[in-house]
């Protein structure tokens, strides 16, 4: 019961990490394209 709840806890983590990696990766592409023109 525990490992499941730690597996679903990392498994969230993950998630959230993943998504606040990728808006990160957009904004500063975003500033790339910016500075570019």
């Amino acid at each position: 019961m525990r490992r499941n709840i730690i597996a679903i806890i990392a498994h969230t983590v993950k998630n959230v990490a993943m998504r606040k990696f990728i808006s990160i990766a957009q904004i500063v592409a975003d500033k790339f394209h910016a500075l570019s023109f």
